[in-house]
């Protein structure tokens, strides 16, 4: 992943500057007062400045943390300042603005579109089979319809970005992951029906939320790209009867949890998404299914488990 240095003018010293962010190509404006740089958060690039304190370092305490410059869909990189210091100019790539929902078709051993095609992506039917809730895109909110289509209806709004929708098993209920501006993304619970989105844990942060199979209980895990040695994602799991949060052994260094259908098992996933590991419960042991992939994503347990 890219990184920004610091060194002395004379090459001295040269260490790593927010050490936790996927932040490049960046440039001082001309009084000197800020640096100006791109970084990857979050899943957007965007531009973000950080103001000089005239000390040596950014890794002081005292310094403070970057302010975020510019935000959604359009992605941004290599700034550049006017010489009168009034000016970003910066490169700017616009998101793909359209997509396609297709099905495979196992007798035809082909791909056909889905619902007319619609740019829609992350789609979860509910257990019955009988609705599915999906994010459109590009505006990444939340919605949810019957199997056919019918009866759609959206259930979040812009600013908000949604994720990952995951229905209850009784159908009433659906998970998802939230994006708001500026911030983390975190696990929700929102009535099917629509309404107040409330968090599941309260914590910023936390990402996909999966049901057990019985519903009363939540799996959870920390965002892959704030992983470090020092603070590795954990998988959660929330009971929502009592609200206790406990974490599952062994798990640092996983994410993206999915919970068997018998309730035995959760797999799971390696934060650079190269390995996948399967925990038994009963026993608490984990073992690899995949030790090693080129790049892992959005697994996903058939009904028969």
């Amino acid at each position: 992943s890219p990184s920004l240095w610091e060194a002395a003018a004379d090459g001295g010293d040269a260490h790593p500057l927010l050490p936790a962010w996927k932040a490049g190509c960046g440039c001082w404006t001309p009084d000197g007062r800020y640096y100006v740089f791109n970084a990857d958060r979050n899943g957007e690039t965007a531009l973000w400045a950080r103001r000089e304190t005239g000390r040596w370092s950014w890794s002081s305490r005292s310094a403070p943390e970057p302010v975020k410059l510019t935000s959604g869909p359009m992605s941004y990189h290599t700034p550049a300042v006017s010489p009168d210091g009034l000016t970003i100019f910066a490169l700017g790539s616009p998101p793909i603005t359209g997509g396609e929902l297709v099905r495979y078709d196992v007798a035809t051993a082909a791909f056909a579109p889905f619902l007319g095609g619609l740019s829609a992506r992350d789609v979860g039917f509910s257990r019955d089979g009988r609705w599915i809730a999906y994010v459109r895109h590009p505006d990444g909110t939340l919605w949810c319809s019957r199997a056919d289509g019918t009866q759609r209806r959206q259930l979040t709004f812009p600013p908000e970005t949604a994720g990952m929708p995951h229905w209850s098993p009784d159908g009433r209920k659906i998970a998802y992951m939230s994006l708001s501006p500026g911030g983390k993304w975190e696990s929700r619970i929102m009535a099917a029906e629509g309404g107040k989105a409330l968090p599941v844990t309260g914590k910023p942060g936390v990402m996909e939320a999966v049901w057990s199979p019985d519903g009363t209980k939540l799996v959870v895990a920390g965002n892959p790209t704030d992983h470090t040695a020092e603070r590795p994602t954990l998988i959660q799991v929330v009971d929502l009867q009592t609200s206790k949060v406990s974490a599952v052994p062994g798990s640092e260094g996983l994410y993206s949890p999915r919970w068997s259908p018998d309730g035995r098992s959760i797999a799971a996933m390696s934060a650079d998404s190269a390995r996948l590991a399967l925990c038994e419960l009963a026993t608490g042991r984990w073992r690899d299914l995949v030790a090693e992939g080129d790049f892992l994503g959005y697994p996903s347990w058939p009904h028969d488990g």
